[in-house]
């Protein structure tokens, strides 16, 4: 049987625990060591999960920058303050097909990189805008696709980082 690259990496962190931590005497070192070896379940878990997760991801969030201009499309002051075709102009299509995921992460900092300047043009918008219902409706969706990144990336971090390994 082939081992996967769980089982390979389950082996380092199983050598490190039982032939390599007991020699080390060194308090640093062991710090070192254990948190080497949580690096270790944490690349685990990403080489598991993080195609999905990012893939997913990038779906939500070229779906909240499309719900996002079609709302302030529809308040042309709004828009025109934000000179909203070069904050949000990015392509929506082709959100189902699961890439590699080189394409993937170059793909979310597209993404991103809107969603970042999106976020800087409705922070410079604010006192004009702030009690305006379009915009508190943008606010509101993008901290929800926020909070939904945050879910997903919580799932590569803390399985990795809880409990009583350091």
């Amino acid at each position: 049987m082939r081992p996967d690259s769980r089982a390979i990496i389950d082996s380092v962190i199983a050598s490190l625990d039982a032939y390599v931590l007991p020699r080390v005497e060194d308090e640093f070192a062991k710090s070192i060591l254990k948190t080497t070896t949580n690096l270790l379940r944490h690349v685990q878990i990403r080489i598991a999960e993080e195609p999905a997760l990012l893939h997913a991801d990038c779906v939500d969030l070229a779906t909240t920058l499309s719900d996002v201009r079609a709302m302030i499309r529809a308040a042309p002051a709004f828009a025109d303050a934000l000179a909203l075709d070069r904050v949000v102009d990015v392509r929506t299509d082709g959100q189902g097909e699961l890439l590699p995921l080189d394409l993937l992460q170059a793909r979310w900092d597209e993404l991103n990189d809107a969603l970042d300047t999106l976020l800087q043009r409705l922070s410079q918008v604010r006192g004009r805008f702030a009690d305006d219902a379009v915009y508190v409706e943008v606010r509101r969706t993008i901290r929800a696709y926020l909070a939904r990144h945050l879910e997903r990336e919580d799932r590569l971090i803390s399985p990795a980082f809880t409990g009583g390994r350091r």
